[in-house]
């Protein structure tokens, strides 16, 4: 798994965001019916980032509701396409913390 990328952050007029993913809040997206490979199919990649932009904020704002996230955009300009990389990069962090080659640090013992 490669090295945890630094979260995105976001800076309005009253708050500050940190955008994130884990291994649960993944799961959770999914469940919801979140598809990541939607970002990259020209008819669903408007609602599929818009998806991603709400789902980031769970890790550390569960609070934010979608209405809360639609204000947020507004306040920034718009999603780039940096910040779209930039969360794709770490919800790929999360995907791929929901399994490991070889365990590091564990402290119990999967026998197969």
């Amino acid at each position: 798994m490669e090295e945890r990328k630094k979260p995105a952050v976001i800076k309005t007029e009253n708050k500050e965001y940190t955008l994130e993913f884990s291994r649960r809040t993944v799961v959770n997206a999914q469940r919801s019916g979140f598809d990541a490979l939607q970002l990259v199919d020209p008819h669903t990649m408007l609602y599929a980032v818009d998806d991603l932009f709400f789902y980031s904020f769970a890790m550390h704002h569960p609070e934010v509701t979608r209405e809360d996230a639609d204000k947020i955009i507004e306040e920034i300009g718009g999603i780039s396409s940096a910040l779209v990389e930039r969360l794709s990069d770490l919800y790929a962090y999360g995907v791929e913390s929901l399994y490991t080659e070889e365990p590091k640090n564990a402290k119990a013992t999967v026998i197969l």
